[in-house]
């Protein structure tokens, strides 16, 4: 029986629709893949490029082990601050809502009575450590980082995440706490164990947990980086039962 000729000019129209569609959806998709990874590379280059060096001085300074033997006389971190404020600043336009609202967390005590004392030296710490948290994101979209350098920015992200939670529980010790970061064992820690540490902060600043699982979190993260001992400062120890009285 002869096929319908009808039929199979219709087959044969849809099929080109349909590839033509294919195409265009394709080529879409591959434009706008384009258009994102140039976007996603103009926002390093204008708000992280400049001041990656100075978040990574910042702490480093600010938690040296023996500033006095290790740091160069002269090096002024309320500068390197100073200059990590205005760039953000000045270059709010590509920062994320999480950078933004933490930037407005710091600058809401230049005008409100702090009654801790040392709230807004704590959200100077978060800022900057939403900083490289949000580059570790665009990282993920770039690749604009090779492994050493992506290993590099990991490690300070977590550092930051850490004094971070520290000062929460114990305010200024946390400086001479984080002071002996390198008793961690940093190649141990894993994706899991940071996103949880992150979770549990982000959430104890929401008000969804309180004080106490934020200082578990803390625990876990580093009898995790130290072999189960759970201490990596002579400081430390101490803090995680002092932190019970909060």
């Amino acid at each position: 029986m002869n096929s319908n000729p009808y039929i199979a000019a219709i087959i044969t129209a849809s099929a080109a629709f349909i590839a033509a569609v294919i195409a265009q959806i394709i080529s879409h998709w591959l434009t706008k893949r384009r258009e994102n990874h140039k976007y996603y590379k103009e926002v390093y280059q204008k708000l992280y490029a400049p001041i990656l060096f100075e978040l990574y001085i910042y702490i480093d300074v600010r938690t040296a082990f023996r500033r006095s033997n290790d740091i160069k006389v002269g090096i002024d971190v309320d500068q390197v601050k100073q200059k990590i404020f205005t760039h953000i600043s000045e270059n709010l336009m590509f920062a994320t809502p999480q950078v933004i609202s933490a930037l407005h967390n710091v600058r809401f005590y230049d005008y409100h009575l702090d009654l801790r004392g040392n709230k807004q030296i704590i959200y100077e710490i978060v800022l900057f450590w939403h900083m490289l948290d949000q580059l570790l994101k665009l990282n993920t979209n770039t690749k604009l980082f090779d492994s050493s350098n992506k290993k590099t920015l990991t490690n300070y992200s977590f550092h930051y995440l850490l004094w971070s939670s520290i000062s929460e529980l114990r305010g200024e010790d946390a400086y001479t706490i984080l002071s002996y970061k390198h008793n961690l064992k940093i190649e141990k820690l894993t994706k899991r164990l940071y996103n949880n540490l992150k979770n549990i902060l982000r959430k104890y600043y929401s008000g969804e947990k309180g004080i106490h699982v934020l200082k578990d979190a803390v625990e876990e993260v580093v009898t995790k980086l130290t072999n189960g001992s759970g201490e990596f400062s002579p400081h430390a120890k101490t803090y995680l039962e002092r932190s019970k009285d909060f």
